[in-house]
């Protein structure tokens, strides 16, 4: 199986995931939903982008952070402009706003994996956990 169909085959578990609601301290009922999972694998052995979509039901909320058994690790990137310069960088977590939609994508917020296993690529999928603020893991 090449590259590309990997590619097209990689989709993590968490993507149809759907968080069971915990009141906040506000009494308000908390959802996530995460949906359109996509991973881009490189054509050649590098971080792997993670694009997707955060749908907040209710309560704001924090991405701050996510893994995965299958990667050395997973982090949360985001573009910077600097003297109309853009560079991608790190970041500590992501608003998720309440009520709103989030779209993990290229030139935005997204994940990147690194180190992603022989055994996922093979097996064309793997779980990463999102882990939010309030909503706990996902």
């Amino acid at each position: 199986m090449g590259p590309g169909m990997r590619a097209a085959l990689f989709l993590a578990a968490c993507s149809m995931a759907a968080f069971t609601p915990r009141v906040t301290a506000a009494e308000r009922l908390l959802t996530i939903a995460v949906v359109g999972v996509r991973v881009e694998v490189p054509q050649v052995a590098g971080p792997a982008p993670v694009y997707l979509t955060v749908k907040n039901y209710g309560g704001g909320d924090k991405l701050i952070g996510a893994q995965s058994i299958f990667a050395e690790s997973v982090e949360i990137h985001d573009f910077e402009k600097i003297d109309d310069v853009e560079t991608m960088k790190q970041v500590h977590a992501v608003e998720i706003p309440d009520l709103k939609i989030v779209s993990f994508q290229p030139g935005g917020p997204h994940l990147m994996i690194f180190r992603l296993q022989e055994e996922a690529l093979t097996a064309g999928t793997a779980t990463i956990v999102l882990k939010f603020q309030k909503a706990g893991e996902i």
